[in-house]
């Protein structure tokens, strides 16, 4: 009987592009996966079709175990937000303040990275109608919202401090800068979203909307008017 020994073959080049698209990942996944160079012992021409047969069954598996392996690595990086939390909000105080049900009793949540101008000041009660609005609170006693936190999650108030994102997705902090209702709040060490929102800032100065309409422009900053008038 011819005898030969026999282990697995590249073959028709399919395997290398796999590999090819694969090698970023490679580091991640323990390296037995990708030892296929062990021969698996001596093949005749009897049972050779059944080993060929079984080795194919082994890769299929293997190739399907490593692409949810790299789903999951990419799911993992996409810019979801994170320690996020998802709950209701029930109703606004003014625009950049709202109360949110969490852990069965109302909270307190201070939008994190913005300032919107008092309910007493100009564009105050626009700014409150705008964040009602985007959260769909106008029209319902209360709306789905996820909260994402920072660093320092309270202020010296006792609120917690998060960017809110809407039932669809977008954040709450980001539309009151775009809409010119907002200007930006940096307090360490909270620090995500900074660039984005310098950029969200220059759009909305440059666009002259709301607050920067040179016609009807808003004389002081907030934190100006909390300090003169409180």
């Amino acid at each position: 009987m011819n005898e030969e020994f026999g282990k697995w073959e590249v073959g028709s080049g399919k395997r290398e592009v796999f590999f090819y698209f694969l090698s970023p990942y490679l580091p991640l996944i323990p390296y037995p996966l990708f030892n296929f160079q062990k021969p698996y012992g001596i093949i005749n021409k009897n049972n050779g079709a059944i080993l060929k047969k079984k080795n194919f069954i082994q890769n299929f598996i293997l190739f399907f175990t490593v692409v949810l392996i790299i789903l999951s690595i990419i799911s993992g990086n996409s810019r979801n937000p994170v320690n996020n939390l998802q709950t209701y909000a029930e109703w606004n105080y003014d625009g950049d303040t709202i109360t949110a049900i969490l852990n069965h009793h109302k909270e307190k949540i201070r939008l994190i990275g913005i300032d919107c101008p008092e309910h007493d000041q100009k564009y105050g009660m626009k700014a409150k109608k705008f964040t009602e609005h985007f959260l769909g609170l106008d029209h319902s006693k209360k709306s789905k919202i996820t909260i994402e936190l920072d660093t320092q999650k309270r202020d010296k108030y006792g609120r917690l401090l998060a960017f809110v994102y809407n039932d669809k997705g977008k954040m709450l902090n980001a539309a009151l800068l775009r809409n010119g209702l907002a200007v930006t709040l940096f307090i360490n060490p909270n620090r995500k979203h900074r660039e984005e929102f310098k950029k969200l800032l220059y759009e909305a100065k440059k666009e002259k909307l709301n607050i920067w309409n040179p016609d009807n422009p808003l004389k002081e900053t907030p934190s100006e008017y909390r300090r003169e008038h409180k």
